[in-house]
Order: structure tokens, then sequence, then C-alpha cells
């Protein structure tokens, strides 16, 4: 294990954003070593390799360590997956791997930055000293880094940027293929560094992924610093490349299905952060058209606010008239008065509508998630006998409109109530759950069938049961989707009307929906405000709900078809 010298040395500025993921002993052992060797004009790999340099060349190194903070997420990214893997773990057990994975990253940041490419010595001492590293490491890795630098491993095809490779010229070519080789090894080690317990995680894809991430977002960063045409990122293509870029995010985030979210998007904060501040000058100028399309797209979404925001509004204040309760809509006689939550909570039963509709809806939720998910997984994952004709059954069951089926399930109830005592909201809980999973189960099998069944396979051949992939594979990476049919069963309860009322006959027993329904079709409690009031009070938590699980929500409309 190396011995660092680590009295009298300055933590550079920019560090502090790393303080949090970086340990600083790891920041200072890198500064130790680069001030020990300031002196010295020569630097042994190991007994049969050494390189000579001098003292420019380890001057514009420490010059780029001190300019370049940015060459921590890969260091970053590793921390994170193993902190997030090994219990406990401790960067010191192992590091000399992490000193070598930052001069690596060094090393490409040097030969990157066209500025200090007169001295070409830098890179191969920064190159020297991750391989140093890497040897005092193990000496399976060095050689496998060593060969990953000269390019004699097995080539590593594109994922994402063939186009954007294309476009690079002469010895940038190389630069890529190298860093792209160089980064797959080390996130390959991360196997050997958690133990082989995670034999099913593609290490050498997160690897690669980071690697052509940080490949565009170096050439989009030449550009919005000098805001010419004449490198790869230009005017024309600038989009392109954002694009890319998101792409290889969602791919990484999928491969990443293993982590905790907050530990992805810290990653993520790391690896998007650019060395250059954007303004709206850096970007490239908008012709004409550019500018009359944008104006009509803020006219459109402008008028499209409003006309979710009007009726939300007048819900709000209406709630708070005092002289609407015969009128629907007096917004001319408006007075301002509590009367009408008053009445809501002091005459009527609207806390116990409000329980019964939560208790439905969050059994309805619960039942229904657990049924779709079992019935899903089997769907996407086994083959058997008469699997397409079930599928098929659902699909068809789907067709038939639920307004038909009104007196089935008023026959329904009646039998159960009779013949078994079942109470007639438990009867109602159990026709939204069978009327959600045939949907539920079709959607979430699209959405199992876009996750890719080499994981189901790798970790089959680590010995993992059916139930087991399941459980900790398959279900978490469902999540988003899963939050969204949860969320929607949860709710439906609360704004179904036609079927409570036909099915139950206590008031004590109504939902929120029909309780409120009362004020707006009983002449003898017609109460517009109440049901203003009434409307609001339930609005506010599955808004909030609604807020919450945003991320959730969104990620599982949009990913639902995505197929891959």
């Amino acid at each position: 294990m190396q011995t660092f010298n680590q009295q009298n040395l300055a933590l550079h500025a920019k560090s502090k954003k790393t303080e949090k993921t970086i340990p600083d002993n790891l920041i200072f052992a890198v500064s130790s070593i680069l001030k020990e060797i300031k002196g010295q004009n020569f630097l042994n790999i190991n007994s049969n390799e050494k390189i000579n340099f001098d003292r420019n060349d380890i001057a514009a190194a420490i010059s780029c360590f001190k300019k370049e903070d940015k060459n921590w997420n890969y260091n970053t990214s590793a921390l994170l997956i193993l902190n997030d893997l090994v219990k406990n773990y401790n960067w010191e057990n192992n590091s000399d791997y992490h000193l070598s994975l930052k001069f690596a990253a060094l090393s490409f940041s040097y030969e990157r930055d066209k500025q200090s490419k007169g001295v070409t010595k830098s890179y191969e001492l920064l190159k020297g000293l991750a391989l140093k590293y890497a040897y005092d490491y193990s000496k399976e890795f060095y050689s496998n880094l060593k060969n990953a630098y000269e390019l004699k491993n097995k080539k590593i095809e594109n994922i994402f940027i063939s186009s954007q490779y294309e476009l690079v010229k002469g010895n940038n070519k190389t630069y890529w293929n190298i860093s792209r080789n160089v980064f797959s090894i080390y996130s390959q080690e991360l196997a050997t560094l958690t133990s082989n317990q995670n034999n099913f995680i593609n290490f050498s894809k997160i690897g690669i992924l980071i690697a052509e991430y940080n490949l565009l977002k170096l050439e989009a960063e030449t550009f919005l610093k000098n805001k010419k045409n004449d490198g790869v990122v230009n005017s024309e293509n600038y989009n392109n490349f954002s694009s890319t870029m998101i792409l290889i995010l969602d791919s990484l985030k999928s491969s990443l299905y293993f982590m905790k979210d907050h530990l992805i998007e810290k990653m993520f904060s790391n690896i998007t952060e650019m060395n250059v501040k954007v303004h709206l000058s850096d970007l490239p100028p908008m012709s004409p058209v550019e500018w009359i399309g944008l104006i009509i797209r803020y006219v459109v979404l402008i008028l499209w606010a409003l006309v979710i925001i009007f009726p939300i509004v007048i819900l709000i204040q209406q709630g708070f008239n005092l002289n609407n309760q015969k009128v629907i809509l007096d917004i001319q006689n408006f007075e301002f008065s509590f009367n009408n939550y008053r009445r809501l909570f002091e005459q009527t039963l609207f806390l116990k509508w409000l329980l019964n509709s939560i208790i439905i809806g969050f059994f309805t939720m619960i039942i229904t998630i657990f049924i779709i998910s079992l019935t899903a997984y089997s769907f996407s994952r086994f083959k058997y006998k008469g699997k397409r004709s079930f599928l098929i059954a659902l699909l068809v069951s789907q067709m038939v409109p639920v307004f038909t089926s009104l007196l089935v399930f008023y026959i329904f109830t009646e039998l159960l109530n009779n013949a078994f005592n079942m109470p007639r909201i438990a009867t109602l809980l159990l026709i939204y759950v069978g009327g959600g999973v045939a949907s539920n189960t079709i959607i979430l099998k699209g959405y199992m069938d876009s996750i890719s069944q080499d994981i189901d396979d790798a970790a089959r051949i680590d010995g993992c049961s059916h139930f087991w992939i399941f459980l900790n594979i398959i279900f978490p990476l469902c999540k988003p989707m899963l939050v969204l049919i949860a969320l929607m069963s949860f709710i439906g309860p609360f704004g179904d009307v036609i079927l409570p009322s036909l099915i139950l006959r206590n008031q004590e027993d109504y939902t929120v929906a029909v309780g409120l329904n009362m004020f707006i079709n009983s002449e003898r409690l017609m109460n517009y405000g109440a049901y203003f009031a009434g409307s609001t009070l339930v609005a506010v938590p599955i808004g909030v709900l609604f807020l919450v699980l945003q991320k959730f929500v969104v990620s599982g409309m949009t990913s639902g078809g995505v197929k891959g």
C-alpha cells in the first residue's frame, strides 16, 4: 500500500463540489504524488519500465490536475457503484485502483486539451502514473490496461456514437478508441471489487457509456466555449449531439437498475456537469422561422395553461362564496365566508365519505398491484400453452362498455350480500380490482417486455430463482409504471359516481363522489357552495400525491411503449 505525505497540501477550490462523493484523502493523495515527483526526471512504472520527463512535463501535468476538476466523475461513478454494492466500502483498501483511474482520466484530459499538446511527454507521464498504480494494484489488471492503451485488446464497438465518430478526424479517432477501451477495463474491474457477487451487471457497458458521454460532452464544451463551427460539433449538428447524449443517459440509467435513485441522481449530476457557463448567447442563433415557431409554441402553452387553471380558480373561489348555495356559479355576488366548509363538516358525513374513499382506493391499489405484477411477469417471461388465448381474452374484455355491465354488478352484489352477508363496500372493492386487472396487466406486460431478458439469463446462471429475479430485479425496474398504475387505481374511486350509487344503500357507506353528488342532484340538499368546498378538499391530497410522484408518473407514461 502506497504511503502519502499529506502535510502542507492545500485543496484546490474547485474540488469543493466533489467533497461529498470523493474522499478528501483521495484528492490529497493525487496532489501528494504529483508534488513528490516534481523534483524527479524519471518514473519507474515497474522493474522493467520507466518514463523520462523534465520539469516542463510535470508542470503541465500539475496544471492539468488543478484546471480539470471535472475528471473526478469517473472516480465518482466508481465510488457510488461500490458504495451501493459493497457494505461499508473503504476506498483505501483499493487506493491503487482509484489513483490509477484518476491519472488515466487526467491523461485523457491532457490529451484532449489542444492548448497543451506542445508538451507530449506530459500525456505519457500521466499515462505512466495510471499504469504504475495499476501494476501496484494487480499485474493482470496492469496488463489489460496497457493493452487497452495500445489498442491491443478486443475492439469495442460504438454503442451510440457511430455517426459522431465518423466526424472525428486524424489522431482524435485514436483518442476516442483508447478512451473507451481504457474506461471499459476500469469498469470491468468493479466486478472484482464487488467480490463477483453481481455477475449479471454489465459493468463494461456502464464504463463505455460514461466514456461515450464524456467524449460528446467535451466536444460540446469546445463548441460552446469557442462559438466556432470548425470542430466536431457545430451549429448544424449540435442538436444531434445533445439528443445522443440524452439517449446515452437513458441507457446508462437502465444499466444502473441495481442502484438507489438518489445515488444515480448524484452520479448524473457529476457526469453531466459542464465546465462552461451556457447563456442564450452561447447557443446557435435562431432563424426568423424558428423565432415564429417559438412564439407560437409559447402562446399555445399559455392558452392551454389558462384553460386548465381557470376552472381550478373558480372551484376554489366558489367554495368560499356565501351566495351560491342555489346557483352553480355566481361570480358577481361574491361574499367571502367559511359557511360552506362549516356545513360540510357539521351537517354531513363528509369525513366518513372521505375515509371510505381512501380505504377503497388504498386496498384497490394494493390488491391490483399484487395481482397484475405476477400476471404481467408470467405473460412477459414464460412460454406456456394458452398464453396467447389468455392475452386475447384480456383484450376482448376491455371492449365491453362498463355501463352495459351495471346490471351484472348489481346482481353480483345482491347475491354476495344475501348468500354470504358480504358488505356492499367490500363488493365494490372487488369490482374495482377486477375491472382494473385486465387493462393494467396488458400495460405492465408491455413495460416488462422492454426490459432485456439478458438480465434474467445472467441471474439464472448465478443460480437465482424466478421469484428472486422478479422480486429483486424486475419489480424494482418496473417502479415507474407500477407507481403510475397504483396512483390511477387509488384515485379511481374518488371520481366514480354511477357504480357506488347503484351498489351502496347506506349513507355511511357512501364514497366522497356519491356524497358530494347529492349537493347538486338533490333538491332538498342542493348546495353548490358545499359541493365546491368538498371538491377542493378532495383535490388537495390527490394533487399533492401527483406532485410527489410526478417523476415516476412521467417516466411511466413515456417509457411503457419503448422497446429495448
